[in-house]
């Protein structure tokens, strides 16, 4: 049996701030504006965060390329 390593996904740390767990919910990083989600990265509270954000930012170019929609 292999030991099992636990992720814990950044947004469910303890120490983001509650009013930047708001605006994402409020704003929405996988249909939102570029603009807006580069903002979102800028307010990023730490490393981790501004990570799982550029991810999110790879997956909606590469579909916006894909699709050939603008984003």
């Amino acid at each position: 049996m292999e030991n099992e390593i636990e992720i814990q996904h950044p947004l469910k740390k303890p120490n983001v701030p509650a009013d930047f767990l708001a605006e994402l919910d409020r704003i929405d990083p996988l249909v939102c504006s570029r603009e807006r989600l580069v903002d979102l990265y800028r307010q990023a509270p730490d490393a981790e965060i501004r990570a799982f954000l550029v991810g999110i930012l790879d997956v909606r170019s590469m579909v916006a390329l894909i699709t050939e929609k603008e984003f």
